[in-house]
């Protein structure tokens, strides 16, 4: 491969909302290290996060490899959808967990603005 065709296909960890994808991911795995083992509600929430977390990262990296405008509309609505329920999952973590008592309300908080 020569430097145009490098140019023209950019690597997806180079662009700014892969890299958020990943700052999210990273803040939502210290969120998730915070929440009790023994509470299988919470234990759920954590997954659904840990997951949509990890798809945000993924699809934008399937979209840039993507060739057919199709495949990017695909993943770009995944990668909406996830976001949105990431944002519902730290609403449910919020009401579950009164932020007064839970030491993760600041990475709440910061997660909440990280994906708006």
């Amino acid at each position: 491969m020569n430097s145009e065709d490098e140019d023209d296909n950019p690597k997806p960890e180079r662009l700014p909302i892969y890299r958020k994808g990943k700052e999210i991911f990273d803040m939502v795995i210290k969120i998730a290290d915070l929440i009790p083992e023994n509470d299988e509600y919470l234990n759920d929430i954590k997954a659904c996060m840990l997951c949509d977390a990890a798809l945000l990262s993924v699809k934008v990296a399937g979209a840039e490899a993507a060739e057919l405008y199709d495949l990017k509309m695909e993943n770009a609505a995944i990668i909406r959808k996830a976001a949105r329920d990431l944002m519902v999952q730290v609403l449910a973590l919020s009401i579950r967990t009164p932020m007064m008592t839970y030491p993760s309300s600041d990475l709440k908080k910061i997660l909440k603005n990280k994906i708006l």
